[in-house]
């Protein structure tokens, strides 16, 4: 009897130390499982010359959700949130060697440009060049608006580059010669220098008063200036400071709005001496006044 009840002993004996040493096993911490792949990855090295640890055999490495780490690529064809079509022309000089290539992008959508500039560029489809007009004269009918970068190239050298924003010069222009010689840079926001001063009727800055343009510290380029109603009241350009051309008025109405035409120096030569003098002046009614367009100034 006795001899049954140590057998008895004995097994319950052994059954509980298994128990507890497979219930060990299972508890084992997150440390010494990472522990024990370590040595299991170190031995592979060890035993296996052609062995090439990667990220994935790494148990330290951090899992890298490379979708979420990706930085979004612009889509083709999109500038400035504003979907475009893809655009060619090619010209052949009279003179030299080598096409002139222009790869350009156009509104996909047909849109209306901003009145208060002073040219627009678009795409005349029909004669497969780019076109100007002022916003005032400008029909969807005569083509798409530019819209995304522009390059002009010639035997793979670039002539010109830059970006339009719905019709206007926007960004940064450049304009090169040979040996890739830079001739001009000029910087635009939304068809205006880009440090222009520019003023409203309202507060909310809806209703412009006046643009005045100024590059380099000088002003330089398109001036406007506009009514409350929006309609334009005076523009003419400006060359280093100076005024240069003809300057126009107008009065606050649609119909022949022309009010005084008066010619500055020429534009080329800024410094030149010259007397300005008004060309043409019509009254409110819209009868002539001052006609002076044989004359020169001295």
């Amino acid at each position: 009897m006795r001899f049954f009840r140590r057998i008895f002993f004995l097994i319950t004996l052994f059954s509980f130390f298994s128990i507890n040493l497979a219930f060990a096993q299972k508890k084992k911490s997150k440390k010494e499982k990472l522990d024990e792949l370590v040595q299991s990855d170190t031995l592979i090295v060890q035993t296996n010359d052609e062995f090439k640890p990667t990220l994935e055999l790494d148990p330290g490495a951090i899992n890298v959700d490379k979708k979420k780490n990706k930085k979004k690529k612009r889509k083709k064809k999109v500038f400035y949130g504003t979907k475009t079509k893809v655009r060619f022309t090619k010209e052949i000089p009279k003179r030299g060697s080598g096409v002139i290539y222009e790869k350009f992008y156009i509104l996909k959508v047909p849109e209306m440009p901003d009145k208060y500039v002073n040219t627009i560029y678009f795409f005349n489809e029909k004669e497969r060049k780019i076109a100007s007009s002022s916003p005032k004269k400008y029909n969807p009918e005569f083509g798409p608006l530019l819209h995304g970068s522009y390059e002009k190239t010639i035997l793979g050298e670039p002539l010109a580059n830059g970006i339009f924003y719905k019709g206007t010069k926007h960004g940064r222009w450049e304009r090169f010669g040979r040996d890739r010689l830079l001739l001009d840079k000029e910087y635009f926001y939304r068809g205006h220098p880009k440090k222009s001063e520019v003023t409203f009727h309202d507060i909310d800055q809806k209703k412009l008063e006046e643009v005045i343009p100024i590059q380099y510290g000088k002003k330089d380029g398109v001036y406007l200036s506009y009514y409350k109603s929006g309609r334009i009241k005076e523009k003419g350009l400006y060359v280093e400071g100076i005024k240069v051309g003809k300057w126009y008025e107008y009065y606050d109405r649609d119909r022949s709005g022309l009010k005084r035409e008066i010619q500055y120096g020429n534009k080329n030569r800024p410094y030149e001496e010259f007397e300005s003098f008004v060309v043409q002046e019509w009254d409110e009614k819209g009868k002539k006044v001052i006609d002076n367009r044989k004359r020169r100034g001295r």
